[in-house]
């Protein structure tokens, strides 16, 4: 019997919802057949079974909160290659290794170990595959662990089912502080400190939504009352944006646009327009326009690393849409723009858009964002400071277009001019350089004949 385990999902998501289990006990699956589907806050996605064989038990069921390494269901196979396998994993899990690994923790234990260095014993290859291969922790835990030069295998999970927590990792590595200060430099206390900090910024973030500051007041003292629970969108919306808007300095820049005469190729390539299926609509220009802006300005598509001392600036332009549904905000991305037609950036946003109005959107559909795009225009407003989404440095919000009189060609003309606005993170990109951004968009949205380049 083998058990199928939760894979990691990426980094940052612990835990995942099953939205249905697809098998039952005594079904015959195939390899890399469906076996479930969990539902994140913005995406679901399929877990194929890793083996050919009989379904002999199922560990969960829909609604359940799963997180890696949980087992999901167990097979009963006849694949001989699998039952070697298994073997030769039961044949290294014998008594002289495991005496191995606790003489070698003891050792550790009495030595005085440097911080940030690997805490790990002389194990060969072998043992040290066999070693990880029950470690039950959080992607997020696991990279705590690296940070801090801990060696995980060496750490006794207190969680749920033996898991390794933040405090497990927090306790091990005290308790090798506690042996010989003398052995910790400077740097290692100024990275201690900083990991100490950052872990305890996102527990404020993470429970942000979960407290009240003060005693809940009765609303109902003055009238009829209704709580309405916000859905799962709705709260990781609003933990991401707390997020962001804590540990991003934000300005936004404000700027108008001349669209007269992009506005009459939309109107054209909407007319020209067979397929019901597909939308026709402003955005893919807004995109187009943005790809062109970037290449001159690559600022605008980068991230900062961790140490927040250098910029990663991406060769790839991946546009976020921000899309409005009946469940909430969901922000689909479109990979590579710079390579895609007008016309194949709306086909794809007109997909992507009805797959998250349907609720089909996958993991790989809302990843990769290098940059965003949030839209009003159809619903109105003048100018709006949208948030930034981290590790993003910049999105740019488009309003609704409206007929003004201009001075245009040294006459007073009506004309159509596009609100839109800039928000970035000012640890990367200054007031100037911004200012110049959204001047080449204004000059790129005004003239038909820079966006046909």
């Amino acid at each position: 019997m083998i058990d199928i385990l939760l894979p990691e999902l990426g980094e940052g998501i612990e835990s995942v919802e099953i939205r249905d289990v697809l098998v039952s006990k005594d079904d015959h699956v195939k390899k890399d057949q469906t076996i479930l589907i969990l539902e994140t806050e913005k995406a679901s996605m399929e877990i194929p079974s890793e083996y050919d064989g009989v379904v002999s038990k199922v560990y969960v069921k829909s609604g359940d909160q799963i997180s890696t390494n949980d087992p999901l269901i167990a097979i009963d196979s006849n694949n001989r290659d699998i039952n070697d396998n298994k073997n030769e994993i039961s044949t290294n899990e014998s008594e002289e290794p495991i005496k191995e690994d606790k003489k070698n923790e003891n050792e550790i234990l009495s030595n005085k170990p440097l911080v940030n260095q690997p805490l790990k014993s002389d194990e060969s290859k072998i043992n040290d595959i066999n070693s990880s291969y029950n470690i039950l922790a959080a992607p997020s835990i696991k990279k705590l662990a690296r940070e801090l030069g801990c060696d995980i295998k060496l750490v006794h999970g207190t969680g749920e089912k033996g898991r390794i927590t933040k405090d497990d990792i927090q306790d091990y590595v005290n308790r090798h502080l506690s042996d010989d200060p003398s052995t910790i430099n400077t740097d290692d206390l100024r990275k201690i400190l900083k990991d100490e900090i950052s872990v305890i910024k996102n527990d404020i973030i993470n429970n942000m939504s979960d407290s009240n500051v003060g005693d809940e007041v009765d609303y109902s003292r003055w009238g009829l009352i209704e709580i309405k629970t916000l859905n799962k969108i709705k709260l990781a919306t609003a933990k991401n944006m707390t997020k962001s808007w804590l540990s991003i300095p934000q300005v936004t820049q404000f700027d108008n646009a001349d669209i007269t005469n992009l506005y009459q190729s939309y109107k054209k390539l909407k007319a020209m327009n067979n397929n019901k299926g597909i939308k026709v609509s402003l955005i893919p220009f807004y995109i187009k326009v943005l790809t062109k802006a970037i290449r001159e300005f690559p600022n605008f598509n980068s991230s900062l690393n961790n140490e927040q001392n250098a910029i990663i600036i991406k060769k790839y332009i991946n546009i976020g849409i921000a899309v409005d549904t009946n469940r909430g905000l969901v922000v689909p991305v479109i990979k590579n723009c710079e390579k895609k037609s007008i016309k194949e950036l709306n086909v794809e946003l007109s997909l992507l858009a009805d797959k998250a109005k349907s609720t089909k959107l996958d993991i790989e559909d809302i990843s990769g964002g290098s940059i965003t795009i949030s839209s009003l225009g159809g619903i109105g407003g003048t100018n709006f400071t949208p948030i930034v989404f981290g590790p993003q440095v910049a999105i740019l919000g488009f309003s609704k277009a409206e007929y003004k009189l201009i001075n245009y060609k040294d006459k007073f003309v009506k004309r159509l001019i596009l609100p839109f606005s800039l928000t970035y993170d000012h640890r990367v990109i200054d007031g100037a350089e911004a200012a110049k951004f959204t001047s080449k968009i204004s000059s790129l949205l005004s003239s038909v004949r820079l966006l046909r380049k």
